[in-house]
C-alpha cells in the first residue's frame, strides 16, 4: 500500500486568526493553509484529548497551570497546553515562543485542541531553537475555563489590559518553566506572536523574562473586521495607550510588520500602534510590506517562502546565524523530470503520484523515504511540508526527488 498521497489542505479545522466575524476571501485564504498550525499526524488519546506529534521534530506538549482575570475581573484558571518541538541532540538551544491569534468566534475557540505553528516551528528548528507553541487560556481545551481576552464586540468599552496582562503573565511563566530544562538555554529567549498574539509578544516583553532578546509583532493588533471595516479596527486609540505603557516597560527590543493591505489592520492603524509604542521610549522597527494576496493578514500563515528568508538575515543581526529557510537543492543529471522509470522504488500509488506531481503548479516538490514513502506537495513551502508529510509517523530520512522542473537526486 502507498505510505502517502499528495498533500491536500482541508478546510474543515478552524485556524486561530483574529477578531473580526467571519467574512469571504480571507478567511478561504487562512483555511487553505491551516496545516500550517493544526496538522494531525499520529493520534495519542489522553483522556478525551486527541494528541498528534511529528517524531522528527521532538513534538510533545508541556502542561502548564495558569490563572488570570478578564476585563469584568472574573477569574479563569486551567492547564494549558504548550506544544513543544526541538532539534537532534541535547542542546541548551534558544527558545522561541510563538503566540497564536484570535478566533473569530467563540464557538471556534475550543477547536483546534491545540495550536501548533508546525511548519514556523520546522523553520526555527533547523535554525536550532526549541519552540514553544502555547494554547492560550480561554482556546483548545481550556475554552470553557473562562475568556481573559475578552472584549465588548460592538466596540464600546474595550478595555486590552486584562487582555495584555493575561497574555503577559502566561509567556512568562511558559519561559520560566522551559528555561528550566537542560536542554534549553536560558539566557537565548525570542517571543514571536501573529495578530492579537503579536500583542502578546509584545506583552511579555514588559515581563522580567530572562534571557529576552527580542520580540517579534506580526500584523498585530485587535478589534480588526474585513467585514464590518476594513483595516479599520475598533477604537485603535484605547490600545494605542496601553501600548506606550508597553513600550515603557519593555526590557528588549521589538520588530514589528505588517503588510499595507492587511484587511484587519491597515497602515493608519499599525502607524498609530507603532508611534504609541516608541513614545513610551521602547527600542522598537517598523516593517512595512507590500501588500500580499487579497489580505495581507495572512502573511506569516501562507508566505513561509518570503518571511523565512527575512526572518534570517534579521535574526543574523541578533547572533542567529544559522541557516533556518531551505534553500533549493542544485539540480542533477539523474534523470530527466519526466522518466519514470529512473524513478525510486516506489509503489504503484506512489509512481502515479508522481505522475500527479508533473501536473501541479509550481512551487512544489516531491519527496521519497525508505520503506516506498512519498509526498508530493504544491505551493507555499513545498520543500519543507514535503519532507515533513513523507517523515510523518515515522523518523526517516526522507530526502528530496524533484523540486519545481529540475530532478535534484
Amino acid at each position: 500500500m502507498p505510505a502517502y498521497a499528495s498533500f491536500q489542505p482541508r478546510s474543515n479545522f478552524h485556524l486561530f486568526s483574529d477578531d473580526g466575524p467571519p467574512s469571504s476571501h480571507w478567511l478561504r485564504n487562512l483555511l487553505a493553509v491551516v496545516f500550517a498550525c493544526i496538522a494531525l499526524v499520529i493520534a495519542k488519546p489522553v483522556g478525551n484529548r486527541a494528541l498528534v506529534f511529528n517524531t522528527d521534530v521532538h513534538e510533545h506538549i508541556v502542561e502548564l497551570p495558569v490563572a488570570a482575570k478578564d476585563r469584568f475581573g472574573k477569574p479563569s484558571h486551567g492547564n494549558i497546553p504548550v506544544t513543544v518541538f526541538r532539534p537532534d541532540g541535547d542542546g541548551p538551544f534558544p527558545l522561541v515562543i510563538i503566540n497564536h491569534g484570535r478566533t473569530t468566534g467563540r464557538e471556534g475557540r475550543g477547536k483546534p485542541l491545540r495550536v501548533r505553528f508546525e511548519f514556523a516551528a520546522r523553520y526555527f528548528v533547523r535554525k536550532g531553537f526549541a519552540v514553544a507553541v502555547p494554547t492560550r487560556l480561554g482556546y483548545g481545551w481550556t475554552a470553557d475555563a473562562g475568556d481573559p481576552e475578552d472584549h465588548s464586540d460592538d466596540c464600546k468599552n474595550l478595555d486590552s489590559g486584562a487582555m495584555l496582562d493575561a497574555q503577559a503573565s502566561q509567556n512568562e511563566a511558559i519561559a520560566r518553566r522551559l528555561q528550566q530544562e537542560s536542554w534549553v538555554d536560558a539566557g537565548k529567549t525570542i517571543v514571536l506572536g501573529h495578530s492579537t498574539g503579536a500583542l502578546a509578544a509584545l506583552a511579555a516583553g514588559s515581563r522580567d523574562i530572562p534571557g529576552l532578546m527580542l520580540t517579534i509583532a506580526i500584523a498585530g493588533g485587535r478589534a480588526g473586521s474585513p467585514g464590518s471595516h476594513p483595516g479599520a479596527p475598533c477604537v485603535p486609540e484605547e490600545l494605542a495607550g496601553h501600548l506606550t505603557r508597553l513600550g515603557r516597560e519593555a526590557r528588549a527590543p521589538s520588530w514589528w510588520i505588517y503588510n499595507e493591505n492587511d484587511m484587519f489592520f491597515a497602515p493608519p492603524a499599525a502607524q498609530m500602534w507603532f508611534d504609541a509604542y516608541k513614545a513610551g521610549g521602547a527600542r522598537a522597527s517598523l516593517t512595512m510590506l507590500p501588500p500580499f494576496g487579497e489580505d495581507g493578514h495572512a502573511w506569516f500563515v501562507l508566505a513561509n517562502d518570503q518571511w523565512q528568508a527575512m526572518f534570517d538575515a534579521e535574526l543574523a543581526r541578533h547572533g542567529f546565524t544559522q541557516a533556518g529557510a531551505l534553500k533549493r537543492p542544485a539540480a542533477t543529471d539523474h534523470a530527466a523530470l519526466d522518466d519514470i522509470k529512473r524513478l525510486p522504488a516506489l509503489p504503484e500509488g506512489g509512481v502515479e503520484q508522481y505522475r500527479k506531481f508533473l501536473e501541479m503548479k509550481m512551487p512544489r516538490a516531491f519527496a521519497v523515504g525508505p520503506g516506498g514513502r512519498y509526498a508530493a506537495i504544491a505551493g507555499d513551502d513545498a520543500m519543507s511540508r514535503s519532507l515533513a508529510l513523507c517523515r510523518r509517523e515515522r523518523d526517516t530520512a526522507c530526502r528530496l526527488y524533484a523540486v519545481d522542473d529540475s530532478v535534484v537526486w
